[in-house]
């Protein structure tokens, strides 16, 4: 009996040390835990405690290792990635470990990533076979799957048509998916037979669309394809009809045949019924667009259809350039307009348009912030005075062709060019000293004037310049401070815009009640990131879109406008170079579907023929199913 007490003092003892180390020693934990049913109650009582702490110890042990291990990159980090493309090739083993990651999201975008940045290695594609196939089935993280691999080539073919041939219902349709990426580059003629019963194999479900597109892509390998993307056009689910029209029109005269007869019809396919789902992505759809806005456009749709999808597609900057040259020419007037509007169009869009006979098309051909100078040189000639009057308003208009407008002696010009910042120096002394007082204060108004010439302006007090002294760029600093702080709010605006306002007044001025002070300090290029995030956050419009339009209007405050309830703000933070990767995945999935598809296009521009891009017709009153 006495020794078992003086045991169980002795374990106590290492117990008691135990729970003070860092090792576990596994023999004397069991011991404890034997002692916890058959030791006297107070030392039963002791050993529960020390257990206790052995657990407390573990856990925080375990969480402080965790805290040092490295976290897993995050959805943004594996799209930035992605985008550099090979050049991030150092990262493969990161994104190869990825693939083994418990978040079925990271594994697909890590596959996806794998493709981007190691394209064309063989040596990949069994563990990019075995993360596609592992997945249960179609949808987009099986759509980034099949992107990797497809990425590796032709190699990956054998495997995808031994699935496609074999494999189970989920196997096939994950397989095809693959092939329809793979065709795009690399069009496998030994997959025609397989392709061709894939298209009828109901069991692929959307699949079916993706055996469609692939096939397509062989129809200058065999004449069986276009009797075969005929039939299919007539299919009942309008997705697979809608490929095999895109894929018609892409194989030339033939299969232009082939559509416009099965319009002719009665009975005219499902596909071809509506067509806004053109607009969702016109690259792709190109060929058929171009069918449809061309002469034979009136056989396959209404005039009012082809109308609004003119509209659509002439204001869209997105929209390829080929579509923009047929319908420069376009008989309806608001077509064109809509194409004077587009701010990418092209310079020979420009130039035709600039020779139209309609005077508002040029007006706003004259206002392009792209115009060319060429262009502007033709329309410095134009009869109406109107277009000449928009061309020197017209900030990016030429020295040339503003002295050609001056020549001219119309009414308001000479205001137009003496606010002009292309005016040459020489030419804005001279309407410094104009008679006409209105000149003079646009002349002033121009921070090319010397400021010495505007204090000899300001000697004038009828003219006001108040404005134009707050935002020169010589204005010494004393003056300008004053000017900060004057009493008339336009004042203040005009001196928050001034480049040299020190940092000290911005702040002051970040605080002003006025809206166009702060708008003026959102648009101020001196503005810090955090004076710009600051603006963010006080929720103005006129402060929002001022910020949209900065360049370097940081990732914070950007993230801060993405969040905002109006869709125009989120749209505008989409064009911006600074905006966060995880903000970008996050508008991907906006409410709004605009939002959402244009997202989409920025994060991945090389989307192949198949990726989900909402519908953008919605705009224009028809779901266009």
């Amino acid at each position: 009996m006495g020794k078992s007490r003086v045991d169980d003092a002795n374990l106590h003892e290492r117990a008691q040390a135990l729970a003070a180390s860092p090792a576990i020693d596994p023999a004397l934990v069991a011991d404890i835990l034997r002692l916890l049913t058959s030791a006297p109650p107070a030392l039963r009582k002791d050993l529960a405690g020390l257990i206790a702490k052995l657990e407390r110890d573990a856990a925080a042990a375990a969480l402080v290792a965790a805290d040092e291990r490295p976290a897993a990159p995050s959805p943004a980090d594996i799209l930035a990635l992605a985008r550099r493309g090979p050049a991030a090739r150092a990262e493969l083993p990161t994104l190869l470990r990825l693939l083994d990651n418990e978040d079925e999201e990271l594994r697909s975008r890590a596959a996806e990533a794998i493709g981007a940045v190691a394209p064309g290695s063989a040596e990949l594609l069994p563990r990019l076979l075995a993360a596609l196939f592992h997945h249960p089935g179609p949808g987009p993280r099986a759509n980034r799957y099949a992107r990797a691999v497809a990425s590796v080539g032709p190699t990956a073919a054998p495997e995808l048509l031994r699935k496609l041939e074999t494999g189970s219902p989920g196997e096939r349709a994950l397989a095809v998916t693959a092939l329809c990426v793979l065709s795009l580059d690399s069009p496998q003629p030994a997959a025609l037979p397989l392709l061709s019963r894939a298209c009828e194999d109901q069991a692929l479900g959307d699949a079916r669309a993706h055996a469609v597109a692939a096939l397509g892509a062989l129809a200058g390998t065999s004449e069986a394809v276009l009797p075969r993307l005929a039939e299919l056009l007539r299919d009942r689910d309008v997705r697979v009809g809608r490929e095999a029209a895109v894929a018609l029109a892409r194989s030339g005269a033939d299969g232009a045949a082939l559509l416009l007869r099965a319009c002719d019809k009665k009975t005219r396919p499902p596909a071809l019924r509506k067509f806004g789902w053109l607009l969702d992505d016109p690259a792709r759809t190109l060929p058929l667009l171009l069918l449809l806005l061309g002469d034979e456009g009136p056989a396959l749709a209404d005039e009012a259809t082809r109308a609004r999808i003119k509209h659509c597609v002439a204001q869209r900057s997105s929209a390829p350039p080929a579509l923009l040259h047929r319908l420069v020419r376009d008989k309806d007037r608001e077509t064109r307009l809509s194409l004077a509007l587009n701010r990418a169009a092209p310079p020979e869009v420009l130039a035709a348009l600039a020779k139209d006979k309609n005077e508002e098309i040029r007006r706003l051909v004259a206002d392009h912030r792209a115009l060319p100078a060429e262009v502007a040189a033709t329309l410095a000639g134009d009869k109406s005075d109107d277009v000449k009057r928009t061309l020197a308003e017209n900030p990016n208009a030429p020295a040339e062709v503003l002295e050609s407008l001056l020549a001219q002696k119309l009414p308001k010009i000479r205001r137009l060019v003496a606010r002009h910042r292309n005016t040459p120096l020489a030419r804005l002394e001279a309407l410094a000293a104009d008679k006409e007082p209105l000149v003079r204060c646009a002349a002033a108004g121009n921070p090319k004037l010397p400021y010495a010439l505007l204090e000899r302006l300001c000697q004038d007090k009828a003219l006001g310049l108040n404005e134009a002294v707050a935002m020169h760029p010589d204005v010494p600093l004393p003056v300008l401070e004053g000017l900060a702080r004057h009493y008339d709010r336009s004042v203040r605006a005009a001196a928050a815009l001034n480049p040299k306002l020190p940092a000290t007044l911005l702040g002051e001025l970040a605080q002003d009640k006025s809206v166009a002070v702060k708008r003026s300090l959102a648009e101020n290029p001196s503005s810090s990131p955090a004076l710009l995030q600051a603006l963010a956050s006080s929720g103005l419009d006129k402060v929002a879109e001022a910020l949209v339009d900065h360049p370097r209007t940081p990732p914070a405050a950007l993230a801060i406008l993405a969040g905002r309830e109006e869709v125009w703000a989120r749209l505008g933070v989409l064009d911006h170079d600074n905006l966060p990767d995880d903000v970008l995945a996050r508008l991907a999935g906006d409410a709004d579907r605009k939002v959402r598809a244009t997202a989409s296009l920025r994060m991945d521009p090389r989307r192949p023929s198949w990726a989900e891009v909402e519908a953008s017709w919605a705009e224009y009153g028809d779901t266009g199913e």
